[in-house]
């Protein structure tokens, strides 16, 4: 099922705040049972689920107040792609929370304005061992041109397949495709995921 991107009110009562308790409730939140779906009505947004998305706003790093220093009671997109990785990061499934990287950063349609987010998807899909879809989030640094082309230099004293001559280097060799020294300065300008 796809992340949750329209943004929920305080109050509302919809099959979207039925998923969003769903989801909070499988990485640890306590919603009281008032505020839960049942006999036909749906979940409703009220304070203990409030209560619950502020506490996965704070563990996201994302704000938890606006520019007036009230409270962010809205569940937004962001907020409803990071929530669907968590989730399915409890589930334990490698293949689960690759599939929900993968949806959540196609729910972003256009590159994210928010890094924050963007480094969490990474983590995430570098947790669920998915490096080309972490690559694709974070994206080059600024100012970077990434040669996507193999460039194949073919001399007479190298083998053609040293694989098999040193089975013991085919895996292990370290070919310096960004200079260390750059990846270094890019490391010291605080350009790749925070922590």
């Amino acid at each position: 099922m796809p992340p949750i991107t329209l943004t929920i009110k305080p109050n509302d009562q919809r099959p979207e705040v039925t998923r969003m308790q769903k989801a909070l409730i499988s990485i640890g939140a306590t919603i009281a049972d008032a505020e839960l779906a049942h006999a036909g009505a749906e979940g409703r947004y009220g304070p203990t689920t409030q209560n619950a998305v502020a506490a996965l706003r704070r563990r996201f790093g994302l704000p938890t107040e606006d520019e007036n220093g009230d409270p962010v009671l809205d569940f937004d997109a962001p907020l409803g792609r990071l929530l669907h990785v968590a989730a399915a990061a409890e589930e334990g499934s490698s293949a689960a929370l690759q599939t929900a990287v993968r949806e959540s950063f196609a729910a972003i349609g256009i590159p994210p304005g928010d890094s924050s987010e963007r480094s969490w998807l990474a983590r995430y899909a570098v947790i669920a061992r998915d490096f080309t879809t972490a690559r694709k989030i974070v994206g080059p640094p600024p100012g970077t041109i990434f040669v996507i082309s193999s460039i194949v230099n073919e001399s007479p004293g190298q083998p053609p397949a040293p694989e098999l001559v040193n089975p013991e280097n085919y895996y292990t060799f370290l070919y310096d495709y960004v200079a260390r020294s750059t990846v270094r300065q890019w490391v010291k300008e605080g350009l790749n995921p925070k922590q």
